[in-house]
Parts: structure tokens; sequence; C-alpha cells
């Protein structure tokens, strides 16, 4: 049975049914419009307050969605990365998800 996301980008609100607990990086990027070269991350807030970054499946091509993640609205972080190698991609994705982390 599909449940509702809720994910927002600055102003915008955006809701996606999901059938399961995961949801493809790609799939979020789309929601938004956001350029085929942009590196996106989802946070939300947990119960104690703390910013948390959603895990990454691991082959890299989905965001794991924590238990109850029906009931939060997740924030939309990204940065519009230039044509780099992958290591140097993967690199940034890390440092940039380090960096909102830690605000």
């Amino acid at each position: 049975m599909a449940q509702t996301l809720r994910m927002k980008l600055r102003d915008v609100e955006i809701t996606m049914e999901l059938t399961d607990n995961t949801i493809t990086r790609n799939a979020v990027r789309l929601a938004f419009s956001l350029p085929d070269h942009t590196v996106c991350a989802l946070f939300y807030d947990r119960a104690d307050g703390i910013r948390q970054h959603c895990r990454i499946t691991p082959n890299g091509a989905s965001f794991m969605l924590p238990d109850g993640w029906q009931n939060m609205v997740f924030d939309v972080r990204y940065i519009i990365r230039s044509a780099v190698s992958l290591n140097v991609e993967e690199k940034l994705f890390d440092e940039f998800c380090n960096q909102l982390s830690l605000k």
C-alpha cells in the first residue's frame, strides 16, 4: 500500500506516493525539476531535535527513509556540480552532507 512522502525545497513542498521506505536520488531531483548534474541530499529532524541526513543505499542510487517517515517533512538540499570525475563527485557529496549536518 502506498504512503505519502513529504519533501520541501525552500518554499515548495511536494508529496509523492511510495510503496516502501526508499526513494531514488533521481526521483528527488526530478520532483523539484533540478538539473541532471545536481547532487542532492535529504534531511529530517529526529525526535531529539537533531538534524539528520538520510542514509543512502549501498549502490548509491536511493535514500533510505527512517522509521516513521510517513509523519515527517524532509528538507531537500542540493548543489549543482560541474563535469568532474566520479571520485571527486563522491567526495564533494560527502563534504556537502557533512557541512549541512553541522549547521
